[in-house]
C-alpha cells in the first residue's frame, strides 16, 4: 500500500510495480501527494490487514526491494493526475487472470471515510487476482456502496461482469471471490476463515465503527473454520 505521502510518478508500460509502470496510463505522470493524517492511514491498513487475514500475502508499506515482485496499489491523488478520465475513484488492469506484479490506483482525494478507501483498495486488489465484479454488496467486488467493510465471499455470487454484462469473465454466471483469491494466494497459516465470509468486522479505533451492515446478525454468527 503506497500513500504517496510526497507524490508518485508513473508512466504507460508493461504492468511493473517496480518500475512504476502500468498498462491503463500513457505517457508519464505525477500522482498528487496524500493528505491522509496518520489516523485515517492507520486504519485504512488496518481494514486492509483485517479483511485479507485469511490469505497468505505479506501487506507492507513501504516499498519492497524490486525482483522479487509484488502488486502496488497507490492511494492517492485523483485520476486526472494520471490522465484518465476525471472522476474515477479506481483504475486497474483486468484480465480474469491473475497478473502478477502489477500496481493499482485508488484515487482517495475526496475519500473522507477510511473503510470506503478500504473497500476501494480491496477491490482494485480482487481484480488484480481475476476477480470480476458481482453485484451483492457484502462483497468487495461490488460496484455498488452498501457495507463497509466488506469481505471477500465464501458463497458463489452472480457477476455484473466486467467483460459480458450479467456474466462473470469466465463465462460463468456466479464466481466466489475468496475461492479465486485462495488459488492465487493460498490460504494464510493461522488466518481466520469464516464459513460464509459475512461477519461482521469491528475494531477499538471509532474510525473502524462506521459499517453499515452488520451480517453475523442478519446471517447468523458464524464460528471461524480455521
Amino acid at each position: 500500500l503506497n500513500r504517496c505521502a510526497a507524490g508518485c510518478s508513473y508512466s504507460g508500460g508493461p504492468d511493473d510495480s517496480c518500475t512504476n509502470t502500468s498498462s491503463v496510463l500513457s505517457g508519464s505522470h505525477f500522482l498528487a501527494a496524500s493528505s491522509y493524517d496518520d489516523a485515517y492511514w492507520n486504519s485504512l491498513v488496518a481494514c486492509v490487514e483485517s479483511v485479507l487475514d485469511p490469505f497468505d500475502v505479506t501487506i507492507t508499506t513501504s516499498e519492497p526491494v524490486c525482483g522479487g515482485g509484488y502488486w502496488e496499489i497507490a492511494v492517492s491523488g485523483t485520476s486526472g493526475n494520471l490522465g484518465l478520465p476525471n472522476g474515477l475513484e479506481t483504475a486497474s488492469p483486468f484480465t480474469c487472470a491473475p497478473i502478477v506484479n502489477a500496481p493499482a490506483f485508488v484515487f482517495a482525494s475526496t475519500m473522507t471515510d477510511p473503510l470506503f478507501a478500504c473497500w476501494k483498495v480491496l477491490s482494485v486488489f480482487g481484480s488484480l487476482q481475476g476477480a470480476d465484479q458481482v453485484d451483492d454488496i457484502r462483497d468487495p467486488m461490488t460496484a455498488v456502496d452498501g457495507c463497509l467493510s466488506q469481505r471477500f465471499t465464501a458463497v458463489p455470487l452472480s457477476c455484473t461482469g466486467l467483460v459480458t454484462p450479467g456474466l462473470c469473465c469466465t463465462g460463468a454466471s456466479t464466481q466466489t471471490s475468496q475461492a479465486i483469491l485462495f488459488g492465487v494466494l493460498g490460504k494464510r497459516p493461522g488466518g481466520t476463515v469464516y464459513r460464509d465470509g459475512f461477519e461482521a468486522w469491528s475494531s477499538g479505533s471509532q474510525l473502524l465503527t462506521g459499517s453499515t451492515c452488520h451480517w453475523d446478525q442478519a446471517v447468523g454468527t458464524e464460528a471461524p473454520e480455521s
